[in-house]
């Protein structure tokens, strides 16, 4: 069930990225130590940087003339992944208590850690971490469009400032993770001002995919988890998959399927991760590198059948479509 305003190519990175958040997430699940992070440190960024990129490149020309429009868009979208983020943390804190002192104390030690979790961030000690710092991106956007300051210009200048900031605060040994991630977003906000044509016409050419892989093959190799590393290697590797999503037939039943997934990313993103905890929990020997393939096999299979089924469902009844909007929309 295809939005208006919708671009494939931007589904369709958003789809691959999927993909990728299986194998990442299972690695984690798997206790595969700081194998995810080496490998794939595009990956934390990559979502928000898109959400920033969507909000400039999407939302504010389709709301140019609707400030309202735009800002309560964006305030229901901010709300809702604040709502699931808490919802989703203290449902894993009462199926999976941390202590043996009852559900009482287990919401009172949530909330006692309320400024670790929402205004610093600590991946340790939540699950979806990622939803906090796009709905505070969503959140910044608002407040930004209220004083008139939406411009490339201030932007621009704006990101460079939080970017300074957070290697200023790393270089002396502070990591403010929603900050970090909060800078992520902005980069995505200053490239989405950036003509959709320009980077349509560059996507055409063979020659610039073969720039960007080896681009990308640099960083891989110089690189790391960094928090610049990051940066760099997210913005490419969202390029590349951008101008594949272009060159890729849409019609192709492959492609059908991960610009679906990249429609129902937020999605696709939790109940992957409910998948891969449950076959976890199911599964003895946890560390086999033959447990790990079937995981992200497994995972990958039931998530994607779990997405056709709700965009089936959808399609056919209104009160489920009603819901899905509700809760996710």
């Amino acid at each position: 069930m295809k939005a208006e305003g919708r671009i494939d190519a931007i589904d369709f990175s958003k789809g691959i990225l999927v993909f990728f958040m299986v194998v990442y997430h299972s690695l984690n699940h798997l206790k595969y130590g700081s194998l995810p992070h080496e490998y794939m440190a595009f990956l934390p960024p990559s979502f928000i940087m898109i959400t920033g990129f969507i909000i400039t490149q999407i939302y504010l020309p389709k709301y140019r003339l609707d400030a309202n429009g735009f800002r309560t868009r964006l305030a229901s979208r901010a709300l809702k992944l604040l709502l699931i983020f808490t919802f989703l943390n203290l449902l894993a804190r009462m199926m999976k208590p941390k202590f043996s002192l009852g559900y009482v104390f287990e919401l009172e030690d949530y909330w006692a850690d309320c400024l670790s979790i929402y205004v610093i961030g600590s991946p340790k000690m939540v699950a979806f971490e990622v939803l906090l710092p796009i709905s505070y991106i969503l959140l910044l956007s608002i407040v930004i469009s209220m004083f008139k300051l939406f411009t490339p210009i201030f932007i621009s200048i704006f990101t460079m400032f939080i970017f300074g900031l957070c290697i200023f605060l790393k270089y002396h040994g502070i990591s403010i993770y929603n900050l970090s991630f909060i800078s992520f977003g902005l980069i995505g906000m200053a490239v989405g001002f950036i003509p959709l044509l320009h980077i349509n016409q560059l996507s055409k050419r063979w020659t610039f995919l073969f720039l960007l892989l080896v681009l990308y093959g640099f960083i891989y190799w110089g690189g790391g988890d960094y928090y610049h590393m990051q940066i760099l290697s997210a913005l490419i590797s969202i390029l590349i998959f951008y101008v594949i999503g272009c060159k890729t037939n849409a019609k192709y039943s492959i492609a059908k399927l991960i610009i679906l997934l990249g429609q129902y990313s937020l999605f696709s993103y939790i109940i992957q991760i409910l998948y891969i905890r449950l076959f976890v929990s199911l599964t003895a020997t946890q560390t086999a590198k033959l447990n790990m393939a079937i995981t992200i096999i497994i995972v990958t299979i039931v998530m994607s059948a779990t997405v056709i089924i709700l965009e089936y469902a959808r399609e056919q009844s209104r009160v489920i479509n009603r819901i899905y909007k509700v809760v996710f929309a």
